[in-house]
């Protein structure tokens, strides 16, 4: 698999075309402005979709999410940005300093 890493911080992340991270940004037309959020709380992640439909939908693991639906993520979950943008959330020990 190819693709960029990103490491989430407690601020969590936010998914798309209006949002930039340190991999890139959405830039596809077919992909809304925004689709929802990647949060951590005690250990535990989740992806919350945004509260309106989107034109194209999100995905986890290829089940369309309700708009405003909170799904927890797990290790090698799909998260589907409309039908160009495939994420897959991978939970990778960080070397400690």
């Amino acid at each position: 698999e190819t693709g960029e890493n990103n490491i989430l911080d407690g601020s969590g992340l936010s998914l798309g075309r209006s949002f930039a991270w340190e991999g890139g940004t959405f830039t596809d037309p077919r992909a809304s402005r925004y689709h929802g959020r990647i949060t951590c709380r005690d250990g535990v992640y989740a992806f919350t979709a945004k509260e309106e439909p989107t034109t194209n939908g999100t995905y986890l693991n290829g089940r369309l999410l309700s708009p405003g639906e909170t799904a927890a993520l797990s290790n090698r979950d799909e998260l589907r940005i409309g039908h160009v943008y495939h994420l897959r959330f991978c939970m990778i020990p960080l070397a400690r300093s």
